[in-house]
This record gives C-alpha cells, structure tokens and sequence, in this order.
C-alpha cells in the first residue's frame, strides 16, 4: 500500500509475422506496459497500415452516411448527396459538412464535381484484425525490429511472473527484475494498490505529479494532513456535516461515464475532510456559525489565540520533519542517498532544521545546555553547507563566489523559517472562519424581529460560508501539501503503469482516422 509494486522487465522476441498476434495476446492480459520508447533494434515504418486503416475507416463512414439516406422517398423535394472533400477542395454551396472528410449536399441540382460515395469494391483489404492492426500502430515506437524479428520490451508486476511464464512457457522470453534490466529506475513505472477510499486524495495527488518507482506513496499522509488541516481551518458541525453530506451525495449518484469518475473522487474527498471539520467543530464548540448552542470540548479558539498559534507551529514542525524522513527514505531506496545528503531539505537540512527547533526551545525553556548545543549544531549546518556552495563555484571569480555563498546559505537558512512560519495560516483561516461566522450571527441578530428574514439570511449564510470558504480552505491546504511539503520528497517525475489495453478512442488516436 505504502511502495509500488515491485516490477520485472519482459523481453520477448518474436518473428515479424507473428507480432501483431503476440500483442494482442499482451493486451488481453492487462497486465503489460511497453517501455516508453524502444530501446532495443530499430523502429520499422508502419506508415503503408496506417493508410489502409484510414481508408477503411473512410469508406465505412461513407457508407454509414448513405445508408442514413437510404429511408428517404423515391422523388423527394430535394436532392441529397454525400461527398468527399479532399485537401485542395472546397466546401460546396449548399453543402453542410459532417466531418473532415465527408459532406451532405442538399439541392435540386447536384454540382458537377461532387465525388460519389466508392463503390465497395474500393474497401482496401486487410491482412491483420483491425485490432491487431491498429495494437501495431500504437506500439510502433515501443517495439524493436532486427532484420526478420521483432522485441516486444515492457514491464508486467513481478507478481505476474508465474502468469507470463506459464502463458509464454515456449516463447523466448527473458525476465529480469527492475532493478537488474539495466535501465534507470527513473524509466519504471509505478503500480499503486490503493484502497478505493483513497481515490479522491490519489487524484489530488495526481494534479502535483506521479510519484516514482521506489518512491514512497503519499496518499496516506495526503488523507491524514489534508484532513486534519481542513478541519482545523473549517471548524464548524453542521457545515462539516453538510460537506459531507455533499460528498456522499456526489459519490453515490449515477452519473454518466464521462463525469461519473471525476465526481466520485470528488465525494470520496469531500466525506472525509466535512467529517474532520465537524470534529474540529466538537472540539472548537462552533455549530452552524454559532459558538453558544453545542460546548467546546477543548477550547474556543479566539479565546485562546496564542495557543491556536503554537498548535499550528508545531503541526507544521511536525509535517515538516516528517517530509524530510521520507525524503532521505526515498533517496536511499531508489540509490540517491549520496546526492541527497547535500540537498537543502536532505540530511544536513533535517539535522539543521532540528538544530533550530532546539535553539527555539531551549531559549524558550531556559535551558542552557540545550541551546548551546543546539546552536553549535545550527552553526556547523550553516557552515557546512556555505563551504560546500564555496566549492561548487571554484570556476568562478572569488568576488562572485564569496556574494553566491552568502545568497545560497542565507537561502538555505530562511526557508526553514519561511516554510515553518507557513502554517501559521492554520490558525489565521481558524480565525477567519470564525470572524465570517460571527457576522453572519450579528446580521440574523439585528434582523431577529422578522422570524422568516432572519433564519433565511441564517441558512443562505452558512450555504454561503460552506460553499466559498470552503473552496478557498482547499485551496490553501493544496497550496501547504504542494509547496511546503510534497517538494521535499516527491520528485513528480514518475511515470503511470498503464498496461497495454486500448480503447476505441485510443485507436482513434494513433491511426490517425480522418486526419
């Protein structure tokens, strides 16, 4: 759940003859991803097939416009013809055009240069499915030729090692784990086994980027901190209850296909964060914009405005340093350790960054011993790395290095701060929602002598704070997760498993029909 799936490499040769066969049998397996361009023989031509294809697909609409026709009187009004326009030719008057290619020209008099429809003797034969045909298009920049042979090369999950080898048991095959196929583990792609209830935060994931092989998933810890910081930002019950409820009503409607993928994630990220604001709303006592009908359980926070301030500080410190662990996890685990020690937010940057928390507390508690420590540790980060950016410039004039040194480490320094002092808004958007609440209390209040007028403007009101209040806490949640933290141990740059499994719109795209 927490790692991709590990991933062997699948290199299979085959004759030429047999190539489109062997792909179709790949593709029903939903299991194989070709690498993403060939690595190994060279690309073959496939230009001649994709005409074919092309003019198959011509005629067909061809003849699927004039059977349309075909219901039509014997003697109608008006006359009805279909044509072709080709790259020279213009649209004809009267004619209303159906697509690139084809036309339906309604007159009394046809024009004497309208092409009629092909006979069907004109249907170009093919020798392959058209299925096949179009899995050799699709994959023309994936496989590998050598004189009379073909080498299919992808990736199946090690787990289906058993599967392929008994599938190909009298093929030539070679299967060889990912880390030993002799490519980067930059070119292997991530399989995530996710449970369904995380695919609202694994689409929000998915707008930063893809994490890579060997890296660490964050969904997890996207569902954990993104929950908890909109709750903590959008404390309230009732409107908690009624994200939620939004959520549940998004998730469990049938939409049609096209948007019913997208709303689904949509719920499943809406439940859990309405859920964890009407907690904060138990905690904070705040129910629909009103502090006086439930009790806080802990606190109200305008009541304890520093406290709120520290909490969110040290939640921060805590995502910080956790983001950091992962990061130098997923440099160990994909062989980047060494690179990543020297990085801003690597080894030096976590011993420094714990190096301030120190400082900060023990000036804080008084105590001596600590804030001497610490600030010697503090002192040989900021030193270190300052001799390191030094050297890294040796090229340039000393003037030039001495100003580039100081830029870099005070950068390297402020950060920590910068990004720590980020999460104030936590408690800041705390307070803002709070503050909306309490005019909209005021407004009900001054309007209490007219029942009706009153709790409409209370009920339009807390539609309002959920709805725009809302939007703009998400938003700066994505803002914390995306800047704050995912910079620091997600590299962005993996690359989706998505096995060799084509739809009609997919072969729509790489034949090129119509175009």
């Amino acid at each position: 759940m927490f790692f991709p799936e590990d991933m062997t490499r699948l290199i299979w040769i085959v004759s030429k003859e047999r190539l489109a066969t062997c792909l179709q049998q790949l593709s029903e397996t939903e299991a194989f991803q070709p690498i993403d361009h060939h690595s190994l023989g060279e690309e073959e031509d496939l230009q001649a097939l994709k005409l074919l294809l092309q003019a198959k697909q011509r005629y067909q609409r061809f003849r699927a416009a004039g059977q349309l026709l075909e219901g039509l009187p014997e003697e109608p009004l008006l006359s009805y013809k279909i044509g072709t326009l080709s790259g020279s030719t213009s649209l004809p008057q009267g004619a209303v055009q159906i697509d690139s290619e084809l036309f339906l020209w309604v007159g009394s008099k046809p024009p004497a240069d309208l092409k009629p429809p092909p006979p069907p003797l004109d249907q170009p034969p093919l020798a392959l499915t058209e299925h096949q045909s179009r899995l050799l298009l699709a994959t023309a920049d994936q496989v590998g030729h050598v004189e009379g042979w073909s080498i299919i090369d992808g990736w199946i999950p090690s787990k289906k090692m058993e599967i392929f080898g008994e599938l190909l048991r009298h093929e030539c095959i070679a299967l060889t784990p990912a880390e030993d196929s002799g490519l980067s583990l930059a070119r292997v792609p991530s399989l995530f086994r996710r449970h369904k209830a995380l695919e609202g935060f694994a689409a929000l994931m998915g707008l930063y980027g893809i994490t890579g092989y060997r890296e660490l998933d964050p969904t997890p810890l996207l569902t954990i901190s993104f929950s908890l910081m909109f709750g903590m930002m959008f404390a309230d019950l009732g409107q908690g209850l009624l994200l939620s409820l939004l959520g549940f009503w998004l998730f469990s409607q049938r939409w049609p296909s096209s948007h019913s993928t997208t709303r689904h994630q949509a719920g499943l990220l809406l439940i859990p964060i309405g859920l964890s604001a009407a907690v904060f709303g138990i905690l904070f006592g705040n129910l629909f914009a009103r502090e006086d009908w439930i009790p806080a359980l802990i606190y109200h926070p305008m009541d304890e405005v520093y406290v709120s301030l520290a909490i969110s500080v040290i939640f921060g410190i805590g995502v910080l340093c956790i983001s950091m662990f992962i990061g130098l996890l997923n440099a160990w685990l994909s062989g980047h350790l060494k690179e990543r020690l020297w990085d801003n937010f690597g080894l030096i940057g976590l011993l420094f960054y714990l190096a301030l928390i120190g400082l900060t507390l023990g000036y804080w508690a008084q105590w001596t011993g600590l804030k001497y420590l610490c600030l010697t540790l503090a002192s040989a980060g900021l030193i270190t790395m300052a001799l390191r950016n030094f050297a890294l410039m040796e090229q340039e004039p000393i003037g030039l290095r001495l100003f580039a040194t100081l830029v870099e480490t005070y950068d390297f320094a402020i950060k920590f701060v910068v990004h720590t002092l980020s999460f104030v808004r936590l408690a800041a958007f705390t307070f803002a929602h709070i503050a909306l609440s309490m005019a909209l209390v005021i407004i009900v209040e001054l309007l209490s002598g007219h029942s009706w007028l009153a709790l409409s403007i209370f009920v339009l009101g807390n539609i309002i704070i959920t709805v725009i209040e809302g939007f703009l806490v998400c938003i700066q949640v994505i803002r914390l997760h995306f800047y704050e933290l995912f910079t620091k141990f997600i590299s962005g740059g993996g690359i989706p498993f998505e096995p060799l499994r084509l739809s009609v719109e997919h072969f729509d795209e790489y034949a090129d029909i119509g175009q």
